[in-house]
């Protein structure tokens, strides 16, 4: 199977960036759940999925993160009336954080202790694609 969504090349759009958050919407996380947990579950699906990351600008990529958030808490079961706001950076952040993560490669992924080459190659690509600016990438060097 992985095989098969490796070779489809998918690559990530609004419309996957809104179901993907309705799928973790749907496994029970709600607006209140820890930020890294929504991250992990961003990350596996992207990763699990083979789903190509684009190049875009930082802009792009908060736009993408706008659309998790939004249709994440649109999709809860009760309404969450005067709490977007409160939740919505922490929700847009977590889709960024799980999309960063899952530029990994996947011996990485599996093994439980990261070195500082691996963590470096994480930012690397994160870099490549736009989720982080060459600024930011100094600021979190590992080396």
């Amino acid at each position: 199977m992985r095989r098969t969504l490796k070779g489809k090349q998918t690559p990530l759009s609004s419309e996957l960036v809104a179901g993907i958050a309705r799928l973790v919407a749907s496994l029970g996380m709600e607006v209140d759940t820890s930020p890294a947990i929504i991250a992990k579950l961003v990350c596996e699906v992207i990763h699990g999925w083979c789903i190509v990351l684009p190049v875009q600008s930082a802009d792009a990529w908060l736009a993408e993160a706008a659309v998790f958030a939004h249709s994440f808490i649109d999709s809860q079961d009760c309404v969450v009336v005067g709490y977007e706001e409160k939740y919505f950076t922490a929700i847009s952040e977590a889709f960024l954080a799980g999309a960063r993560t899952s530029t990994k490669s996947w011996i990485a992924h599996i093994e439980l202790n990261q070195g500082q080459a691996e963590a470096q190659d994480i930012i690397d690509r994160a870099v490549r694609v736009g989720l982080l600016s060459t600024e930011e990438k100094f600021s979190r060097s590992t080396v």
